[in-house]
């Protein structure tokens, strides 16, 4: 019998393991992040801050505080 570690026996197999990080933000970090992604991206495809009103779409004025 051999004693192969299962990395080395997995290798041998030719499986490739893709080792998973550990979260580095909570899942509320990870949405305020995202919201400012969102807004960022919105100044870049718009020229302008996203504003609120009824006359706005209604995503854009998700954007807005």
């Amino acid at each position: 019998m051999n004693d192969l570690s299962d990395e080395e026996l997995l290798a041998e197999l030719g499986v490739d393991v893709e080792t998973k990080r550990a979260a580095s933000h909570t899942g509320r970090q990870e949405r305020v992040i995202a919201g400012f992604e969102d807004i960022v991206n919105f100044v870049k495809e718009d020229g302008r801050p996203p504003m609120h009103g009824e006359d706005r779409d209604i995503f854009e004025r998700l954007l807005t505080p």
